[in-house]
């Protein structure tokens, strides 16, 4: 449903484009609920929860560890993408609601840091995980810049 509605508005946003028309005009015009997709993301993310959390019950302490990476890495992907904060950081730039501001800024990021502290993570897959802060870092950033 939500998909389909983006790919019925995709011709309407590009004629719009075409028209010449602001990215915040686009944005008051083509209008898509993303209510049911988020709900069914947060659903799921809910049964992969459990479903890690038993494996985790009868899992070998290297396992165990994976598991809570894998775990870590997911919330962080939702922390920051779709629904996220790169989602309220669009809204922020289009719609100019401080309120967008605020919530990208505040965005449960921080548990997933909380969580990260606790993790055994090897040198090696340090580099992954610091260029994901570094992301993060950057948003922060741009965010104490914007008025």
């Amino acid at each position: 449903m939500v998909i389909r509605a983006y790919a019925e508005n995709l011709l309407l946003a590009q004629s719009l484009v075409d028209q010449g028309r602001s990215p915040e005009d686009i944005d008051k015009i083509v209008k898509i609920d993303d209510t049911p997709a988020l709900t069914g993301l947060k659903t799921l993310s809910r049964f992969v929860a459990r479903e890690t959390q038993t494996k985790q019950r009868n899992a070998e302490p290297q396992e165990s560890n994976i598991l809570n990476k894998a775990a870590l890495a997911a919330d962080i992907r939702r922390a920051i993408g779709y629904g996220g904060m790169i989602h309220e950081f669009k809204n922020f730039v289009l719609r100019k609601d401080q309120n967008r501001k605020d919530l990208c800024i505040m965005v449960d990021f921080s548990v997933c840091l909380f969580r990260l502290l606790f993790l055994q993570v090897i040198l090696a897959e340090f580099g992954s995980i610091s260029g994901t802060l570094g992301l993060f870092s950057a948003f922060s950033f741009l965010f104490r810049r914007t008025p």
